[in-house]
């Protein structure tokens, strides 16, 4: 079979479905605690600038790992990626749900956004494999609106759930979703050819480094705990995005070196695999 081909049309429907559930779930818990803040603030006994980080941690951990696991995925395989990340995101849903104060919470949660990290940064990557290249367009306009109606009804959803009972089944109502994917995944995703080349470590760290330090610097400013501090942080994300850029401008204009050919290696080949995740990162 032509690697433009795609899968069977039978392995293809499962697989395009295991897909949308993880997208789905993972788009959801990006904005669904939102609406349960002033619960969690009350039960958890937590000021609100506190409860915040329920929200930052998920985002945190997505945004630091997004772009190394899409490159790691190259080593090991789109669908090893994804289905690691399914586990990772079904064990934090579950610390989530047990978790007995606010602390416990974010950690929880920042474990879910490097699960969703996996899951998300999977996604394209995938339908290149599963889908012929004619429906490659439908499956990311699919993509698209499945990201802009999960983001639209998490309110709604979130209020249903807390209508009915504990804050906690937020998190609890991932595990069937989970446990779907976990099961048919193995079975029906698709595999890639795997690459030899070294993992670059140093522009993995740089790009964890350079999103951690933006949004906990942003925290630290807005919630005037330690101003200095996120000046610093913020400091240091700047120097981090001007070094990758200039990797990127370096390696445009032909003027590789030993040092930013591996960089550049590692953002190129980050980029068919995030780009149905990018747009579900927001600012909450």
């Amino acid at each position: 079979m032509a690697e433009h081909d795609g899968l069977p049309a039978r392995q293809r429907a499962w697989s395009m479905a295991v897909i949308w559930v993880g997208l789905a779930m993972s788009v959801l818990d990006t904005s669904i605690a939102n609406v349960a803040l002033p619960t969690l603030a009350r039960e958890l006994h937590a000021t609100a600038s506190e409860s915040i980080w329920v929200i930052n941690a998920y985002q945190l951990g997505m945004v630091m790992l997004l772009l190394p696991l899409a490159a790691c995925s190259e080593r090991v395989g789109y669908s090893r990626v994804y289905l690691l990340g399914m586990v990772a995101f079904a064990l934090a849903s579950m610390v989530c749900v047990f978790a007995p104060n606010l602390l416990v919470l974010a950690l929880g949660r920042g474990l879910q956004g490097m699960g969703a990290a996996g899951i998300m940064g999977m996604n394209a990557g995938l339908l290149r494999r599963i889908l012929p290249h004619r429906m490659m367009g439908k499956a990311l306009g699919a993509n698209a609106f499945v990201i802009g109606t999960m983001t639209a009804a998490a309110p709604t959803i979130a209020s249903a759930i807390l209508a009915l009972g504990s804050w906690r089944w937020l998190f609890a109502a991932n595990a069937p979703f989970c446990l779907f994917a976990l099961a048919a995944g193995p079975f029906v995703l698709p595999s890639n050819p795997l690459e030899k080349r070294r993992f670059d470590w140093p522009s993995a760290v740089m790009s964890a480094g350079l999103f951690a330090c933006l949004v906990i610097g942003a925290d630290l400013i807005s919630r005037n705990a330690n101003p200095f501090l996120g000046l610093v942080m913020l400091g240091v994300a700047a120097v981090s995005a001007t070094v990758l850029v200039k990797v990127i401008v370096t390696a445009a204009l032909g003027w590789p070196s030993l040092s930013t050919t591996c960089s550049a290696n590692f953002l190129r080949s980050t980029g068919d695999r995030t780009s149905a995740a990018i747009p579900s990162v927001g600012v909450p």
